[in-house]
């Protein structure tokens, strides 16, 4: 019995700790507003975004990134590529028009390193 009970309390902390980690929690909020929400993957990913905020009067997403970004990759929630699209340049303005209403992943794919900077996006 002692045994079942130390593998149930090791079994709801991991499941705990792992549902943790997928929640977007406020400081990983990048853009929050009534009609859409940008939140990081990871809270290292802070340091690559000098700014990011949304415009009502354009419906676009404006980011600054600390490195050239190449392309921006955009991910519906199956994880099927939309677009990948060109950018060459640390401002990046994307229209709210690409997106229904939903779930997506922008990759920001960066110049010189062959790692891609996520950020979750949701529609309402």
């Amino acid at each position: 019995m002692k045994r079942v009970l130390i593998v149930m309390v090791f079994w709801m902390s991991m499941v705990t700790m792992s549902m943790g980690s997928i929640i977007p929690t406020e400081s990983l909020v990048l853009i929050k507003t009534n009609e859409i929400e940008v939140s990081l993957i990871d809270e290292v990913q802070k340091d690559f975004f000098k700014m990011a905020t949304y415009s009502e009067s354009s419906s676009s997403f404006d980011f600054v990134t600390r490195e050239e970004t190449k392309f921006i990759q955009i991910f519906d929630s199956r994880g099927d590529l939309l677009y990948q699209l060109p950018v060459l340049s640390r401002k990046v303005r994307i229209s709210k028009q690409l997106f229904g209403k939903g779930e997506y992943k922008l990759g920001f794919m960066i110049d010189g390193n062959k790692k891609v900077e996520f950020t979750g996006v949701k529609v309402k």
